[in-house]
């Protein structure tokens, strides 16, 4: 990661680029020769090469490819480059300082190799150079080189070997102006940006041996030549307070929530936990010791993931004054994105503001990294260091103020502080020599300790312990801690219900801890110890101390508001200092700190919207932040808003509301209110996953606003969300029905009047006035008013209304239906006989339903040609005699039934049912001859008739049953034949006969109404 910050030299104003140790680059380079050769041409001391090239395309003259077989350039080191002026002007002087390679390699020959924007290259030799530091000049003589230019690439020679970095290679963009400004962003730092922030851990350039470089210019540099000043370890007039009692602050830096460093398998907050509890496990040895920690877990104390890092370290600082540390001692690990840099390197205060504490705290980080280099730890940047404000934060007096907040923060309480960097994770050799086990994070702490005692001149004591602390440990214990006696054997603790009551032992360990799960929650205790030594005495007693455990607290409520919220309540617990609120997204998760609260409520507003969450709370507070038992889990949900898709006229005196469906929604409260800002008043509440409602209790064209709130039910309580938007809308009016009628037998017609604000017409039928209506048609065209019914069944009646729909923005707005009105279909009309008479011809015909009144059409083609012969203006006439018949002619016939009024309806014509004007024969006999039946004489039967007027023959029907299938046998001709003899028939059985008139019109002939059927029978005769 590429971190970018502004430094500031103590001489130059010199913008550093600083490179870790260890990070190796190929580049490109010239011959010794081709360098001779281009520095002969180049025009001025900023070294102009005659030769060009494209933007990242390789130039490599011949030479310096001979060179590279004569003798293998290899990947150099780059410890820092240090550049004077981000700009300059012509005529000017650009300097420029780098450290390559290592430090016990001298440098012998280096070259500088920039170019400027059109890629022309240019070589700076060095002009100077100090063991592997190395100052390259450029000068700048005149306005014609003004520019932009890049640093690309070091080559150098050291104990005989080439080398060579390559700028870009490394992720370093370093450029400089000349009469220009560049668009460089601030120099860079190769450095993990998160480590620094969280280990504030002081960033400076350093060599392979740690030494710092980073305070000093160009020209100190050089003339230091990577040396660093070391302190000396002289003691401040603090130490003198190790005579009496002494209060000591151990700060394991980070927690689990801000994380420090990571690398080979190790974390920083869980190792310096572990080397600050085993420092003050030896610091409780010495006599007159009281030593707290700002933490006892990987838990953060202050806050959580509430505060930021900051916040979290103030509130350290802010426990070291209310405990009235003597010092404050603060345990990091260092990281580097290289996996040189290596050591304990410990930080004190700068001598500036309160120099008296600057000079303890250098005093306190000598002796503490004199205990850890005897380790073995290697000393990163000279083992003791400063590290001053890099953007100009200023103590009290003026004067710059120090970088790390613990140690400012500490100097501005009157604490001198150090910060100990104990060894690099990023460093595997540190790691596995230091670190990756509990018995080497010991030696760790007890050198830490074992400095603080040296500085301080610490005694180891025989008196009696002293109670360091009582911490309550769940709402059932209370763990105590003591110091440790020397020589001592165990350690009894006595306890009382009031502080000057009788004390009763009851319990007797070695150690210097002990939990009292005897204790109920809410009750003050007293407590105090003795040392046992092995000749069975005791020592005094130590002071009395309390402390009390704190009651667990139930979770009375976790309800939805407004906004995206979750409203949790719990029980008060007396005597709390502040609640703990936990949370997790799964019941059996993993839960993790969202609050320190003095209120026993919260509002929680990081959270997801119908996602489930699981909380916990419990009480802390007393000594040493002690904590009570966490309360049984809670869950709850917050509820979004919903919004409201449309307020539309459901018809001229009601509205209906419709709403976006929100998940698992309980219910959905709707209010109303006359004017957008006025007063809402609630007027349902829907419930069963309806998200629309018609409000009935509206006036025609009035407008209305509503607004919607979704609610939720969890744990027997109502949570609620935010209200929607409001949104209005108000009722429209309708049009009216005109006319239904039969326009056809299977045809209805409708006709309503035109609503010009119309969007759309629908049209609804049923078959009762109050009956269930259908949607049957939508006219969308407001010009239209009049509609077709082609699926109606004729002698039905039919009831249709008509509704207006208005379309606004998008959403319809219905009228409600008109007054339904109604007609019955005419069916069409089918004649059930036509018989020829007398007369002439009489038509009957069946009712038609509806109807009023019949018209009789005739025509003699049966095609084309009908004519009205009769309008019978009559419901219940159903029957018409044509007397405009001639004899022997053939007519055909139709009727039509129609509802006469103001808007008449109309069926449509029936079957064409034909005749012809002749009667059926009068007279028609039909008798069985007896006679002996022989094979020369077949049975008979003799069928006679009288004559008919008109007729040319006559036509013989017969079958074997009256009602079946007669067929024809003869066709008689000639008016006056009025007989036939039947052959074909056979004793015994049973014949029907028909004979109808048949006449003739030109070419075609056709029959007359058929007689009643006769029977006869052939008796045998023997």
């Amino acid at each position: 990661m590429k971190l970018f910050k502004k430094w500031i030299a103590a001489v130059l104003s010199v913008s550093m680029i600083l490179s870790v140790p260890g990070i190796s680059v190929q580049a490109e380079v010239f011959s010794k020769e081709q360098r001779e050769e281009k520095m002969q041409e180049a025009d001025g001391g900023a070294g102009v090469i005659k030769q060009t090239a494209e933007a990242g395309q390789k130039i490599i003259p011949e030479a310096a490819q001979h060179a590279e077989e004569e003798q293998q350039i290899m990947p150099g080191a780059l410890e820092f480059v240090m550049q004077e002026s981000a700009s300059i002007k012509a005529p000017g002087t650009q300097n420029i300082v780098a450290s390559l390679g290592q430090e016990n390699k001298a440098v012998t020959l280096a070259q500088l190799c920039y170019r400027n924007k059109e890629g022309q290259e240019f070589i700076a030799e060095s002009a100077a150079i100090a063991d592997n530091i190395v100052k390259f000049t450029m000068e700048f003589t005149d306005n014609a080189q003004a520019d932009v230019y890049e640093l690309s690439y070091i080559y150098y020679e050291a104990a005989k070997e080439k080398y060579q970095v390559n700028f870009r290679e490394l992720g370093m963009e370093v450029k400089f102006g000349v009469n220009c400004e560049t668009d460089a962003e601030p120099d860079e730092i190769l450095v993990d940006e998160d480590i620094m922030q969280e280990v504030e851990a002081s960033v400076v350039t350093f060599d392979e041996n740690g030494n710092v470089v980073s305070d000093n210019s160009v020209q100190d540099v050089l003339e230091d030549a990577g040396n660093l000043q070391r302190f000396s370890a002289e003691r401040s007039s603090a130490a003198q307070r190790a005579a009496g009692s002494m209060v000591i602050m151990l700060d394991p830096g980070h927690d689990s929530t801000h994380a420090g460093a990571r690398g080979n398998g190790c974390k920083e907050e869980e190792a310096v936990l572990k080397i600050a509890n085993y420092c003050r496990q030896e610091l409780q040895k010495y006599a007159g010791v009281t030593v707290y920690m700002t933490r006892e877990s990987n838990v953060c104390p202050n806050g959580g993931s509430a505060v930021d890092s900051g916040t979290c370290n103030a509130k350290r600082v802010e426990l070291a004054v209310k405990r009235k540390a003597d010092v404050y001692v603060s345990f990091h690990l260092n990281s580097s994105s290289s996996t040189s840099p290596s050591g304990v390197g410990v930080y004190y205060p700068n001598g500036s503001y309160r120099p008296a504490i600057g000079a303890e705290g250098k005093g306190l980080a000598t002796e503490i990294y004199k205990k850890l280099s005897a380790l073995g730890l290697s000393t990163w940047a000279g083992g003791i260091l400063i590290r001053n404000s890099e953007d100009n934060t200023q103590y009290p007096d003026g004067s710059l103020a120090d970088y790390l907040s613990i140690i400012r923060r500490n100097k501005l309480a009157g604490i001198p502080a150090v910060l100990i960097e104990h060894a690099f994770l990023s460093n595997a050799a540190d790691v596995s020599g230091f670190l990756n086990s509990d018995m080497k994070l010991k030696n760790l702490g007890v050198a830490d300790a074992q400095g603080i005692a040296a500085y301080y001149g610490l005694t180891v004591g025989n008196g009696q312990p002293e109670i360091q602390w009582i911490q309550a440990r769940g709402s059932n214990k209370l763990r105590i801690s003591w110091s440790q006696a020397t020589a001592a054997e165990s350690y009894q603790i006595y306890r009382s219900n009031s502080e000057n009551g009788s004390f009763t032992k009851i319990a007797e360990l070695s150690g210097d801890k002990y939990d009292d799960e005897n204790v109920g929650p809410g009750v003050p205790y007293y407590y105090k110890i003795c040392a046992v030594f092995s000749n069975g005495k005791k020592s005094d007693y130590s002071k009395i101390y309390s402390g009390m455990t704190l009651a667990t607290p139930a979770i009375t409520g976790i309800v939805s508001r407004g906004g995206g919220k979750l409203d949790i309540k719990w029980s008060p617990v007396e005597g709390v200092g502040a609640y703990e609120l936990l949370r997790s997204d799964s019941q059996e998760g993993k839960y993790k700190k969202i609050i320190s609260t003095a209120e026993n409520k919260f509002v929680d507003q990081n959270v997801t919207l119908q996602k489930n969450y699981y909380y916990k709370v419990r009480a802390v507070g007393g000594d040493n932040n002690g904590y009570g038992s966490y309360s049984p889990i809670l869950s709850g949900w917050a509820v979004p808003k919903t919004s409201i898709t449309s307020v539309s006229s459901k018809t001229s005196t009601s509205l209906q509301i419709r709403w976006k469906k929100v998940e698992n929604a309980y219910a959905y409260r709707i209010q109303r209110s006359t004017s957008k800002k006025g007063k809402y008043k609630t007027i349902a509440t829907v419930k069963n996953g309806k998200n629309s409602y018609i409000d009935t209790k509206v006036k025609e064209k009035k407008n209305y606003y509503y607004k919607i709130q979704v609610m939720n039910r969890v744990n027997n309580k109502t949570g609620y969300s935010s209200y929607s938007s409001a949104v209005s809308g108000k009722t429209i009016t309708g049009t009216s029905m005109i006319y239904v009628r039969s326009k056809s037998s299977g045809k209805m017609e409708l006709k309503w009047k035109k609503e010009p604000s119309a969007y759309a017409y629908s049209i609804k039928r049923s078959t009762k006035r109050n009956g269930e209506y259908t949607k049957i048609a939508e006219i969308r065209d407001r010009d239209i008013t009049t509609y077709l019914d082609k699926n109606v069944k004729g002698g039905q009646k039919y009831y249709y209304v008509v509704e207006v729909i208005i379309k606004n923005k998008g959403v319809r707005n219905y009228s409600g239906d008109s007054k339904p009105k109604a007609a019955t279909n005419l069916k069409k009309v089918t004649i059930k006989s036509l018989q020829a008479g007398s007369e002439g011809i009489t038509l009957n015909w069946e009712k038609a339903a509806g109807a009023n009144t019949y018209i009789v059409m005739r025509s003699t083609s049966g095609s084309s040609g009908f004519q009205q012969i009769a309008k019978i203006k009559n419901a219940d006439y159903t029957s018409f005699t044509d007397k405009n018949v001639t004899a022997g002619a053939r007519y055909y016939y139709r009727v039509r039934a129609i509802r006469e009024g103001k808007y008449a309806g109309y069926g449509s014509y029936g079957k064409i049912s034909e005749k012809w004007m002749l009667a059926a024969p009068a007279g028609f006999k039909v008798t069985a001859i007896k006679q002996t039946v022989t094979p020369d004489t077949p049975p008979q039967i003799q069928l006679r008739w009288e004559k008919v007027k008109g007729a040319t023959g006559y036509a013989v029907f017969k079958s074997v049953k009256e009602d079946g299938d007669y067929e024809m046998i003869a066709l008689v001709s000639g008016n006056g034949t009025v007989s036939y003899k039947d052959s074909k028939v056979s004793a015994g059985k049973v014949y029907y006969y028909k004979v109808a008139a048949v006449g003739t019109i030109g070419a075609e002939s056709g029959n007359g109404d058929e007689t009643a059927p006769v029977s006869a029978v052939i008796e045998s005769v023997k």
